[in-house]
């Protein structure tokens, strides 16, 4: 058997070897991964609106914040 033959099975053997092993390790089938997948996505984004909605808030208190601090700034240096 030539050098690249033995390459060759080495890759083919090592690639059925991992082929099996994914799939006796796999924990869950695919429909069942998929579906875990949506329920944690809807999940995640349930949690992610009113988060999203207070960090905007507190981005406008702190842009009117800074424009009250200028103002104030602006008119005790003249």
């Amino acid at each position: 058997m030539s050098s690249g033959s033995k390459v060759l099975v080495s890759v083919l053997v090592g690639a059925a070897a991992g082929l099996v092993g994914g799939l006796l390790a796999a924990p869950k089938s695919g429909e069942e991964t998929r579906e875990a997948n949506r329920l944690r996505m809807t999940f995640s984004n349930k949690l992610k609106k009113p988060f999203k909605s207070s960090n905007q808030s507190a981005m406008s208190s702190a842009i009117n914040l800074r424009k009250k601090l200028i103002r104030q700034g602006t008119t005790s240096a003249n």
